[in-house]
């Protein structure tokens, strides 16, 4: 067997094992027999001996004693076994002679397998060479001293007892080593063990966290690749928004297009033949190409102090053609003209709703609108137009306003755009209450309120809770300049001693009312009983405060119910049915408010004093916004409760006189204004108060002399006594006139029939008309002024030429100038103003110190200039006016004409 064996090639031993091995080799080595180290030193030398020993042959003294070789005679060599007993040489010398040829050496060793294990692995060598050659190796032995020797019985016994003693020692310490060389390889096994574990717990830790930062990019990555994705779409609805807008323009502008080319044919095709005062030459020369109507004209308008809706009409055609003759003028009977913009608010349309009151609604649209067909000009060749008295553009159907809105926009939603003439229109936006003062807002629907999206009728509005809103009102309402309470006011105040006895108990009754109403924990009992409940407590405080002529109780009490008119829905409708007094079921809101300006607003003569001193003002003007806001606010269905304001006939003739102050009579004319829209007081408000009182001869007053026209047409001769108010009060007054023209049959013949109404129009143009051509300083100076002065003319031309041509037949106005020439003073020479206004209007250049978008207003207005004129001037006189207000091209090309005539004649002449 070879070293070699011991170990496995695959054996690979770490520092660890190394380490180990080391310590166990260090423990084991100390405890070898120091007979292995000596058998180490060189072999004795072998002494021959032929005899027995002697046995008084002295001992060793120790195990490596040896017998001299210088002796003589040897003697026989004792020494100690290793078992304790004493031997000779001689005797292990024979008793081994038969084993020296098998084995020449004993050595008192641990067997040769065990060396391997015991000896250091630095000392392990390879096996040598075959030794069979080399000389036998007589074993030196250690002799030991025992204190108590045993005598030895025989050679064999002894050799056999000392290694029996040596193996079991030896078979022990390699127990001892096995058991350590298994306890350190079970430590090993452990520890590998647990280093594969700390690795395993290591890799697994270490792999969450890389799956956990793979999931957080996969995330991020997936994350980016959405926005990226967003981006995109987004980008390309974008550029799909862009598109379709570009798209949409360029449709609209290609419709405005054709629209404008469609009506230039239709104008070109219904043109009358122009008269002239030309030669032949002239006449038959090709007149100019018309000018085709810029698309931006409709921004010309906006900003006037007169506004209108925009305009789509055909230019005007060119100033140098020829007018036609008169005779062919008088020949064919001037027909309707074209009135661009006229609509009938009458006709059946979509009224706005309310959630609370959608039955009502319907029955005003079916009771309360009356149909009428707007008129048409034959001299159209049948084509029917929308005419509108202000020259815009004929309105869409109105739109279905929210169910939630308030039944005071109502009036927002008529079909006659009568821009910011309405009074309440001039200071409030659509929708919007009179103390908003959010400034000036047109009544007609613009481009931009077509994309607002509507709540349709079956949608219920859960927005504001109005018993909520009443209740804040009544504990928050304030009168201006006064920091009390209106609610604390009320019931702190205290009638005068003096006071009849029914009053303070009625007084007491309408308080103590009031704060139950507030008061009442209940909400199922319904907002139309609660809302009677509180109006009911104020007028009765508000009749009791007017009996007693307690001032400022009065105007806070009225403040506070116009608030309540004006900001809650429907308590307007309850306000006008409540009566003021319990006793008398007949009174109501409007009976008061006429009873309190008859004794109280109407200017007083002179010597007589009023007792409201410095309240005067504040109840002027409470009183007139209540008057307002009612008139505002009240649907179709109530308006036979304004009735009242036209039978009276001291009320508005109170309100428009001309010592009014300017605040009150601009109000009273937006009151007037307001009960004009209602299509069944139309016909009131031209009416006398009383149709059966006759006059103290018994003859029925005439309907000439109606108090509402000529007190409005007094405005119209002396603009000034509206003060600050002047702009926006003219342009109510038009309205006025023009939404009664337009209600019924009837009342476009009592205005005809009124003494003051065409001449003041007459008049008030006149006016206008000389401070534009006139080149008033005023006017020249404020570019504003002038712009609204053209308007106010375009109106007021509009208006006139309405009223002629819509009469079948037409109404005579030259028998209505002459008659007012000769019969009242203040209208004197208005034949002579007439001619003068309309020849400049007809056949003048328009002022060189105007902005082009004035001038290209009245250029506009020559054809319906045209169409008066001819009703009144007529054969030379028509060529005179021509020749004094005509082009200056015109006039030149007739001079022109002149010298060709009288030149032809003197070559005529030499020829003869």
């Amino acid at each position: 067997m070879d070293l070699d064996d011991y170990f496995d090639d695959n054996l690979v031993l770490d520092e660890n094992d190394l380490a180990v091995l080391q310590q166990a080799e260090e423990k084991y080595l100390p405890s070898l027999p120091i007979v292995q180290e000596k058998a180490r030193q060189p072999p004795a030398k072998r002494q021959k001996t032929a005899h027995q020993f002697s046995r008084n042959a002295r001992s060793a003294t120790d195990s490596n004693s040896v017998i001299p070789e210088d002796e003589s005679e040897p003697a026989p060599e004792i020494f100690l076994r290793s078992d304790g007993t004493y031997g000779v040489r001689g005797e292990i010398e024979t008793g081994l002679s038969s084993i020296r040829s098998d084995n020449p050496t004993v050595l008192l060793q641990p067997p040769s397998e065990t060396l391997p294990e015991l000896r250091p692995l630095s000392s392990i060598r390879p096996p040598r060479p075959d030794t069979a050659a080399s000389p036998p190796v007589v074993a030196q032995v250690r002799v030991f001293r025992s204190n108590t020797p045993k005598p030895t019985n025989g050679t064999s016994p002894t050799v056999t007892n000392g290694n029996s003693a040596s193996e079991r020692q030896l078979q022990l310490e390699l127990e001892a080593l096995r058991k350590q060389n298994e306890e350190l390889r079970q430590a090993k096994i452990s520890f590998e063990r647990s280093l594969k574990e700390a690795l395993d717990a290591r890799y697994t830790k270490e792999g969450e966290v890389i799956i956990l930062r793979k999931g957080m990019e996969k995330v991020s990555q997936e994350h980016a690749a959405d926005i990226s994705r967003l981006k995109a779409a987004k980008e390309q609805a974008e550029t799909m928004k862009i598109q379709m807008q570009k798209e949409m323009k360029d449709e609209m502008e290609r419709l405005r297009t054709q629209f404008i080319f469609k009506q230039h044919e239709v104008e070109m095709s219904a043109r009358k033949p122009i008269w002239s005062v030309r030669s032949k030459k002239s006449a038959q020369a090709v007149p100019p190409t018309p000018v085709s109507m810029p698309p931006d004209m409709m921004e010309w308008r906006k900003g006037s102090v007169f506004p209108r809706n925009e305009l789509k009409e055909t230019p005007i055609r060119p100033r140098g053609r020829n007018f036609k003759s008169p005779q062919s003028s008088k020949a064919n009977n001037v027909a309707n003209p074209f009135f661009p913009g006229l609509d009938n608010s009458f006709l059946p349309s979509s009224p706005t709703k309310s959630p609370t009151r959608k039955t009502k609604r319907l029955a005003q649209s079916q009771n309360a609108e009356q149909p009428i067909a707007p008129p048409n000009k034959p001299s159209r060749k049948g084509k029917e137009k929308d005419a509108n008295i202000f020259g815009g553009k004929s309105q869409p159907p109105p739109r279905p306003a929210p169910e939630h809105e308030s039944p005071r926009n109502d009036f927002g939603n008529a079909d006659i755009d009568m821009s910011d003439a309405s009074p309440i229109r001039q200071q409030y936006g659509r929708g919007s209450s009179p103390e908003d003062g959010l400034g000036d807002v047109s009544i007609g629907m613009d481009d931009e309120t077509g994309d607002v999206e509507l709540m349709s009728d079956g949608e219920d509005f859960e927005g504001l809770q109005w018993r909520d809103e009443l209740h804040r009102i009544l504990f928050t309402h304030t009168t201006k300049g006064s920091s009390v309470l209106t609610l604390h006011l009320l019931l702190s105040t205290s009638l005068p001693p003096s006071t009849a006895p029914p009053l303070p108990e009625q007084y007491q009754s309408a308080c103590t009312g009031l704060l139950d109403a507030l008061g009442r924990a209940d909400k199922d009992a319904g907002l139309d009983e609660f809302m009677f409940s509180v109006a009911n407590s104020l007028l009765c405080l508000a009749g009791i405060l007017l009996q007693t002529r307690i001032w400022s109780p009065l105007v806070a009490v009225l403040d506070l119910l116009n608030t309540l008119s004006l900001f809650v829905s429907s308590f307007n409708d309850v306000l006008l049915q409540v009566p003021v007094s319990d006793d008398d079921p007949t009174s109501s809101l409007m009976l008061m408010l006429c009873e309190l300006i008859q004794d109280h607003l109407e200017i007083r003569k002179e010597g007589q004093v009023s007792d409201l001193g410095s309240v005067l003002p504040d109840l002027s003007h409470v009183v007139m916004a209540l008057l307002e806001t009612v008139c505002w606010s009240v649907p179709g269905t109530l308006s036979e409760w304004l009735v009242i304001l036209t039978q009276n006939d001291r009320v508005l003739s109170a309100l428009l006189d001309t010592r009014q102050p300017p605040p009150v009579i601009a109000r009273t004319i937006r009151v007037v204004v307001l009960l004009a829209s209602h299509p069944s007081l139309s016909q009131q408000l031209l009416s006398f108060p009383h149709p059966e009182v006759q006059d103290s001869q018994g003859v029925r007053k005439a309907n000439h002399r109606i108090p509402l026209i000529d007190g409005l047409c007094a405005f119209l001769m002396d603009p000034t006594l509206l003060g600050s108010e002047t702009k926006q009060s003219l342009s109510s007054i038009l309205a006025i006139f023009a939404l009664l023209s337009i209600s019924q049959p009837e009342t476009l013949t009592l205005l005809l029939e009124s003494a003051s109404l065409i001449p003041a129009l007459v008049h008030f143009l006149a006016q206008l008309t000389s401070l534009l051509w006139e080149e008033d300083d005023a006017v020249m100076k404020s570019t504003a002024m002038a712009y609204s002065t053209v308007c106010a003319v375009v109106d007021t031309l509009h208006l006139l030429h309405h009223l002629i041509f819509t009469p079948k037949p037409t109404f005579d106005l030259r028998l209505k100038l002459h008659y007012a020439d000769n019969s009242h003073r203040q209208f004197n020479g208005l034949s002579h103003m007439f001619i003068v206004m309309i020849g400049r209007l007809s056949c003048a250049d328009p002022p060189d110190w105007l902005e082009e978008a004035p001038r290209l207003e009245l250029e506009r207005l020559v054809e319906p200039a045209r169409d008066l004129m001819e009703l009144i001037v007529e054969g030379p006189e028509e060529e005179s006016v021509w020749r004094a207000y005509g082009k200056g091209d015109d006039q030149t090309q007739i001079d022109e004409d002149d010298e060709e005539t009288e030149a032809r004649r003197l070559n005529a002449n030499e020829v003869l």
